[in-house]
C-alpha cells in the first residue's frame, strides 16, 4: 500500500493554523482571496458565509491574528459593548446564524465602525436572507455589504482532506479507496471526518483492514 503522503493531488495548501492544514480549491478560493486582500478591503465591512467544517473558522482565525481584531460572538453582542470597543480598529462578529443578543447593537456598530474608519468582519453559516432578523434597517444594511461564500467542496478537496485525516491517524490507505469514497459520499468536509472515523472504528472493532468491502458496508449502513 502507498503511504498517504505519497498520494499526490493538484492542490496548494496554506501554512497550518494550529494543528490544521488548509487546502486551496475552487470552493474556497474567493474566501482565501478576501483574507489575503486585507487590509485593502474596498469597504469597511465584509461578510463570510460558510457551512460547518468548511474551513471558515480557519480563515477567520488567520484574519484575527493578522488584524489583532476584537472578537465578539453575535449572541453576546449588546449595546453596552460598544462603549468598550475601539471602533477605529478591527472587530470580528462571529456566527450571526446563532442569533443576535441585540439587533440594534449590531446596527449601531455598523454605523460607528464606518464613521470611525475601522474594519468589521462578520461570519455566518447562513446567508443574510435566511437569518431571522426583525430589524428591517439592519437586514438592508447587511444585504448591502460585500459577502463571500465558501461553496461545497469539489472532489479534489474531499480527497485531499480525507488523505490528511487518514495520515493524521497513521492509517495507510490505497489510492483506489480514496477515489471510491470520494465519488460516493456526501460532499461536505464534515462527512469526510465522519467516514474516516467510521472506517477507523469499523476496522479496529472487526480486526479488519480498511478495504473497499468495509467501506461499502459502512456506506450502505449510513444510507439505510
Amino acid at each position: 500500500m502507498k503511504n498517504p503522503r505519497q498520494l499526490a493531488l493538484d492542490l496548494a495548501h496554506r501554512p497550518a493554523f494550529g494543528a490544521e492544514d488548509f487546502f486551496l480549491s475552487q470552493s474556497n478560493e474567493l474566501a482565501v482571496k478576501l483574507i489575503d486582500d486585507w487590509p485593502h478591503w474596498a469597504q469597511y465591512a465584509q461578510l463570510l458565509i460558510g457551512p460547518e467544517a468548511s474551513g471558515k473558522t480557519h480563515l477567520v482565525n488567520v484574519w484575527i491574528l493578522r488584524s489583532q481584531a476584537h472578537v465578539i460572538e453575535a449572541c453576546n453582542l449588546h449595546k453596552t459593548d460598544l462603549q468598550q470597543l475601539s471602533l477605529d480598529q478591527c472587530i470580528c462578529i462571529e456566527n450571526l446564524h446563532d442569533g443576535l443578543a441585540s439587533e440594534d447593537a449590531l446596527f449601531h456598530l455598523l454605523n460607528k465602525v464606518n464613521e470611525s474608519g475601522g474594519q468589521l468582519f462578520l461570519t455566518s453559516q447562513k446567508g443574510i436572507g435566511d437569518l431571522a432578523l426583525k430589524l428591517n434597517d439592519l437586514r438592508s444594511r447587511l444585504l448591502a455589504l460585500p459577502s463571500v461564500s465558501i461553496n461545497a467542496p469539489d472532489e479534489n478537496l474531499l480527497k485531499a482532506v480525507m488523505i490528511k485525516q487518514f495520515n493524521d491517524r497513521q492509517i495507510e490507505i490505497e489510492p483506489q479507496l480514496v477515489e471510491y469514497l470520494s465519488k460516493r459520499m456526501e460532499r461536505s468536509l464534515q462527512a469526510v471526518t465522519k467516514i474516516v472515523d467510521d472506517l477507523d472504528r469499523g476496522s479496529l472493532g472487526a480486526g479488519r483492514a480498511i478495504t473497499r468491502v468495509l467501506a461499502r458496508e459502512i456506506l450502505l449502513d449510513k444510507s439505510s
